[in-house]
């Protein structure tokens, strides 16, 4: 490839296009005026004559829900970003590129931002790589190549650099981490994208950090399951070879796999930790033996971490062991006890109900789970007593997904009716599947915009829903092992038979060098929800509810009912930082 020249403009008529395109980018959400252009240049850089003519490259910046396919999308006209976050929050932008040649080598970088006051905030540059997402005919949700897992660019395997192929979206994902120690203010500086030591595109960014602090106890509520194995278990096929092997132990009991505990409950913990890290419960403590466990230090570092708010723990052989150990350290309240799992008709109930009756008898404990799987026959829909009357005579702990809650009349009304009367617990569960396509809500699905993931919180909050409980979070082994450098230039026909695509649903991946967690866009904008959700707890201490509910409902007015605007997501949760920050400061 021919090194390339010296950037220039590429005519007066585009320069003054891109001046008129940053000027109606949407005012910043206090209000305080337009993004305004980048650095005067066009995001359009005019590079070397190749023998089929000039190569050219755009690139345009969007909030992080946003999802721009490989090859199907429409190019954005952000030409600056601007985001702002609470002290001990994470929040990102995305910066997506379209080269109309291949260029190889391409690196982004972003200046220190800084507040002109001595104070700096540095943000780390991400990757995004894709997941083929197909689904067996019939279904009309297909998306093809799809970004997700988010590698550091200056990981090995990345190397520091990334390459342009003609004609495909490459996306970016640039975050930001604070904490208590943070400044409050407008903190700015220049993102970069160079190519053999020289700038092809640039263009300006903002953060501003409002005076408003998320604790470190998570508001909403949650549990999801991690873990992995690498092998066919007629639950969706084998897993990458490149995956680590994080089996809980569930999968290799029955296929004969000799586990190395060690090296798996060092994974683990690894993958436990970064959950914790984006205000996730892990399902499942990390450690050999759970709350009994001789390190009780190890065992306090979770259970006492005000991140964690529920976690399960072994119903088999140690469980009254168990139980009198969470009681005894005062945990009991965070220590769910998962009975029976996702009864689907009127006998399995029957016996979900038994087995909760014994277990409570032996165990008092108002977190018994049960999760309710989806609920579309007459036999469920009429069973008298109801389900969940059924469940809440021995469990103040609800696990429904969003189907049950909408098909079967007078669940949620019950559930309300519970909440109200003693405190129960409601935990909007999903497991990764893709919503049917006659019952659409926003999901967790990985070829779906981050916006609806996002806004799974705000209905929640909506619907006075306490928080999430998500089985799909590392389903590696229905994962194509797309770290293979041929993997995007490879058709990848559907698996027959599976119930997600190659990745559907996916939250964490493993970093192809050493097997460690990485985080996905998918991640990041389910973190952004359970911090959204964090905003409108406190804003609810200062206006109430029906006052937040007058910003929710901008966003939200029910679970078929929702903006998919990124940007007015951004400017409500802005107006929420306001409310915040303005009853902190009188």
């Amino acid at each position: 490839m021919d090194k390339i020249k010296n950037r220039k403009i590429i005519s007066i008529i585009l320069s003054v296009a891109a001046i008129i395109v940053a000027a109606v980018v949407a005012a910043s959400c206090s209000g305080g005026g337009e993004a305004g252009q980048i650095s005067g240049t066009p995001m359009v850089s005019d590079t070397a004559e190749t023998p089929s003519g000039p190569v050219t490259l755009t690139g345009w910046f969007d909030y992080g829900t946003a999802l721009y396919l490989r090859d199907k999308y429409k190019p954005g006209d952000k030409q600056s970003i601007e985001i702002q976050m609470a002290k001990n929050e994470k929040e990102g932008f995305e910066f997506v590129l379209f080269s109309s040649g291949d260029i190889e080598k391409v690196r982004c970088t972003v200046d220190a931002l800084s507040d002109g006051n001595g104070h700096e905030l540095n943000g780390t540059v991400f990757v995004a790589w894709h997941i083929d997402v197909k689904k067996p005919a019939g279904i009309v949700r297909s998306k093809g190549f799809t970004p997700d897992p988010l590698l550091d660019q200056d990981n090995p395997y990345q190397g520091g650099s990334f390459d342009l192929i003609a004609k495909r979206a490459k996306t970016l994902y640039v975050q930001y981490v604070t904490d208590a120690d943070t400044v409050p203010g407008t903190y700015t500086g220049t993102l970069r994208i160079v190519h053999d030591g020289e700038e092809m595109l640039s263009g300006s960014v903002t953060v501003k950090v409002r005076d408003v602090y998320y604790d470190e106890k998570t508001e909403a509520a949650g549990l999801y399951q991690y873990g992995f194995a690498r092998y066919d278990t007629g639950a969706g096929g084998t897993g990458p070879d490149s995956a680590p092997d994080m089996d809980t132990g569930h999968y290799s009991q029955f296929v004969g796999i000799e586990v190395n505990e060690a090296e798996r409950f060092a994974l683990q913990q690894k993958y436990a930790d970064y959950l914790l890290d984006n205000r996730m419960s892990p399902w499942h403590l990390p450690i050999k033996d759970a709350l009994l466990n001789e390190d009780q230090e190890l065992v306090s570092k979770y259970m006492d971490n005000p991140r964690l708010s529920y976690t399960t723990i072994p119903n088999d052989p140690d469980l009254k062991k168990q139980y009198e150990a969470a009681e005894a350290n005062g945990w009991l309240d965070k220590c769910c006890i998962l009975y029976y799992d996702e009864p689907d008709t009127p006998e399995k109930y029957s016996t979900a109900e038994s087995i909760g009756r014994q277990f409570q008898a032996k165990f008092p404990s108002d977190n018994m789970i049960c999760p309710f799987s989806l609920a579309f026959t007459n036999s469920i829909r009429d069973m008298q007593p109801s389900m969940i009357e059924r469940m809440s005579q021995f469990s103040k702990l609800h696990a429904p997904n969003a189907y049950t809650v909408m098909l079967v009349e007078g669940t949620y009304n019950t559930l309300m009716q519970l909440k109200k009367e003693r405190g129960d617990v409601i935990l909007w569960y999903e497991a990764g599947y893709e919503p049917n396509e006659y019952v659409y809500v926003p999901h967790i699905y990985t070829s779906v915009p981050g916006v609806e993931k996002r806004i799974i919180f705000w209905q929640q909050y909506l619907m006075d829903i306490d928080g999430f409980l998500y089985y799909q979070t590392t389903m590696w082994n229905r994962v194509a092992d797309f770290w293979d450098r041929e993997y995007e230039d490879t058709e990848h026909p559907a698996r027959p038979g599976m119930d997600i695509a190659e990745g559907g649903g996916v939250l964490m991946y493993w970093d192809p060098v050493t097997g460690d967690p990485i985080g996905s866009l998918s991640l990041e904008s389910v973190r952004d929800g359970i911090e959204d959700f964090q905003l409108m707890k406190m804003a609810e201490k200062i206006i109430g509810r029906d006052g937040v509910m007058e910003y929710v409902n901008r966003i939200t007015t029910g679970l078929y009912d929702y903006t998919r605007d990124p940007d007015v997501l951004e400017q409500v949760k802005c107006e929420l930082f306001d409310v915040v920050e303005g009853a902190a400061n009188q």
